[in-house]
Parts: structure tokens; sequence; C-alpha cells
């Protein structure tokens, strides 16, 4: 790899090691003595017959480890939920890892686990809910009525329908007996703090990880709609539709809404965000020696649009520069579609601007998960550069056809332009590094 190359990997990791969710848990939670305090809010340890620590999310294993560090012997219990190959070694806590984006049944049980110590909890005890990006998939707790089935058959509908990550976890906390603030319910009436990883578009907590401790502003009747402008009411299993129609007609109890009495002992704060990640972007590029433009929109929508628009914005910069943005992308997956991620098909799409441009042939575009993942691959994104569409070519590859179908991962492997980097303890939704050269 080139030394400019090197510049974007430099970039991405300090992206990551600035929302990493154990140092962001340290830098945010403080215990002196008896006092635990975290900004303005202060809790005297004394008070509490038991502190229980619940975390869920693909962040969960290393929040819960700085939770273990901070706590130390005030921790009673603690339930931590994360992804396969996300778990680690905790002291106290008991790790349950489990499927995502689908949800399993390896889910469905440690859903229950967690919520059975909520249940647990008196006015006396504090919980303290350690969340991150994840935890709709990794929480399946179905409401009555519906089974696990019914909610994996609903996540993939969603998923490759291209509705936003919000409108996705609308629905989850519709189905859901932890989402939509199901578990403060649950913990009541003891103390819940919650310290969040923010992997959603400007760090809303009824969006991350579907809101399971905090008010739920959306309603069946929105969830109703999204169904409909997707297309997936008639494909929804029968039970789905069943409880969904007892919503809107209001014989099925609502999410968790705001004037809630269990409201009034939470307290709720974000430790790391995308901003964080893309702050510590910048300063790596200018501590390189390049100037830095930063795209103030947040990457949404559609994933090659998008892809197109990034590159576009790259090849109008001066030479020299480095671009950075942030957010996530969506993919609408067509019949017959292949193997790939968001990312990987953001930077498949940027790839043919690169090549329509006689000033892009050495201008590179790097985007990856900050989880480490992308899509149902072990990627979390790719790196190429404005010659790769007419490499794939003359290696005997259709770039277009793959673009099409959604198809990057096994093209981007043959090129080896994937960019992996196994779990990386945090979420905080993806980073695109442009650099024109």
């Amino acid at each position: 790899m080139s030394t400019r190359s090197s510049v974007l990997w430099s970039c991405f990791d300090a992206a990551v090691s600035a929302a990493g969710a154990e140092a962001a848990i340290h830098a945010h939670l403080r215990r002196e003595g008896d006092i635990l305090q975290v900004a303005s809010c202060r809790i005297d340890l004394t008070s509490c017959d038991r502190v229980l620590v619940l975390a869920a999310g693909k962040a969960a294993t290393g929040m819960a480890r700085a939770l273990e560090d901070i706590i130390a012997e005030r921790l009673s219990l603690g339930c931590v939920v994360t992804k396969y190959q996300h778990g680690g070694q905790l002291r106290t806590a008991q790790i349950h890892e489990a499927a995502h984006p689908v949800p399993d049944a390896a889910g469905l049980a440690a859903a229950q686990a967690l919520l059975q110590l909520a249940h647990s909890a008196t006015e006396r005890d504090l919980v303290i809910f350690a969340l991150s990006g994840g935890a709709s998939a990794l929480l399946p707790a179905p409401r009555p009525g519906l089974s696990l089935a019914d909610l994996q058959q609903c996540t993939e509908l969603l998923l490759a329908s291209g509705a936003a990550i919000e409108q996705v976890n609308a629905t989850r906390k519709h189905l859901s007996t932890i989402a939509g603030g199901g578990l403060l319910r649950a913990a009541a009436p003891a103390r819940v703090l919650t310290l969040a990883v923010s992997d959603v578009l400007g760090d809303d907590p009824a969006s991350i990880g579907s809101g399971p401790s905090c008010a739920d502003p959306s309603t069946f009747e929105q969830v109703f709609a999204i169904c409909d402008e997707y297309h997936i009411w008639d494909r929804l299993t029968p039970a789905v539709r069943a409880l969904l129609t007892a919503g809107v007609a209001g014989t099925e109890p609502e999410t968790l809404k705001s004037g809630d009495p269990a409201l009034a002992h939470a307290a709720y704060h974000v430790v790391a965000s995308n901003a964080q990640a893309l702050d510590a972007a910048e300063a790596c590029a200018h501590k390189a020696g390049h100037p830095v433009r930063r795209i103030a929109a947040p990457l949404c929508g559609d994933a090659a649009a998008a892809g197109r628009a990034f590159a576009d914005e790259l090849l109008r910069c001066p030479v020299g520069t480095v671009l950075v943005a942030g957010g996530e992308t969506t993919v609408v997956l067509p019949d017959g579609h292949g193997l790939g991620g968001r990312n990987q098909h953001f930077a498949l799409a940027a790839a043919v601007t690169l090549a329509a441009d006689p000033h892009g042939e050495s201008a590179q575009v790097f985007a990856a998960g900050t989880d480490g993942t992308d899509g149902p691959t072990d990627a979390a994104g790719a790196v190429l550069d404005g010659r790769f569409w007419a490499g794939a070519q003359a290696a005997g590859h259709d770039p277009a056809g793959h673009l099409a179908r959604c198809d990057a991962y096994p093209l981007l492997k043959h090129m080896d332009a994937l960019v992996t980097t196994g779990a990386t303890g945090t979420n905080v939704m993806d980073v695109a590094i442009g650099l024109r050269q």
C-alpha cells in the first residue's frame, strides 16, 4: 500500500479509536469514593442495595468492562448481550452472544435473561444500561402472540426494502417488549442510568438500539404507513399484521410515551458518536499535512447515489485534500442479489464516477463501518481509486454487473480492495474518507 493510501487508513483508525466504547465510558463516568458521576448526574452508591449492569450491542463487552473497572466492588450482577465474535472475558457480568442483523434463538434467550435481571430490580437498586448499535437485533423479545420467526421475517423484509434505520427501528419497537421503552418499564421502580454509544443520525435516544430505556415518539399508525410505503405489508406474517392492526385500533398497548412515571427515575447520556469519529479523522489528516474538507450533511439514503455524490465532491476539491463524511446509507436489494454491504456498494459506485473523470484516476475513496462489519460479510468496507474500474475490466470482471446486483464483495475481494479490521469494540455508523491526488 502506498504512503498516500496509508493516510486513509490512519484517518479511519483515528476515527475508530476516538469513538472507542470502553474509553468513552471511562471519559464520561467517574467514581470518587461512593459518588458516581456522569455530567451533572450524581449517584450516591451507599443509597443503592445493588448495582446491576445491563449491556447490549456490538460494543457491549467493552462498555461492561469499563463499568466493572469503575464500579468495582459495588457491582452486584451483570448481563451482556453482543454479536457473535464480539465477546470476551468479564469478571462479574455474564456474556451472551447472538446474531445480527437478523435475530436468532440465542438472542431470544439472551433477551429473556436481560429482562429477568431488569425485572428483579427494586426501588433501592441502580441499573446501569450500556447501550450500543446492534441492540435492536440482539434483543429479540417478541410481544405476546408473536414468535421469533415473525421477528426474523419482518426484519429481513425491512432490511431489504431500503427503509431508513429509524423506520426499521420504529417497526421493531412495536413488535418488542424490550424496545421502545420496554426495558425501562421492566426495571421500574429502580433508578436507570443509560450510557449510549450512538449509531444513528442526530444521536436520538429513541433511535439508538430502538430506544429500550427512553420514551418513544413513534406510533402504530406510523409503522403501518412504513409497511405500506415499502410494500411489505402483504408479505408480513399473519401474526405481525394482526398485532399492528390491533395497535392501530387501540387494542394493543403503545410503546412508552413521554410522561410515563418510569421516566422520572431515568437518566440518559450519549458517550460516543459519529461526530467524534469524524473530528478525529480530520485531525489525523491535518497532522499528515493535508487540507481537509468535511461534508456537513450526513451520509444517508441510497448507498450508490451517496457514493457517486461523494466522489463528485472529492473531484471538486483541490489536489491533496482529504474529504470526510459520516452517516449510514441504505441499499435496496434486487431479486437474485449477491453478497456485499452498504460501504462496499458505496465505494464501488464511487469508482464509476472516479473512472469517468480525467482527473479521477489517482483519487481514492475509503468507506467502512466503524464497528468493523459491513453487511453479512467479514469486511468493514472497501478502499479503491479511479483505476479500479478499468483494472477490474482488464482482469475479466464486469464491475457494472456486480454493482447492479449488489454483489460488490467477491469483486472487491478478488481485486484486493476490501477493508478488513475485525470487531473494533465500537459502533458509530460509517465513515467515508477521500483523498484527491
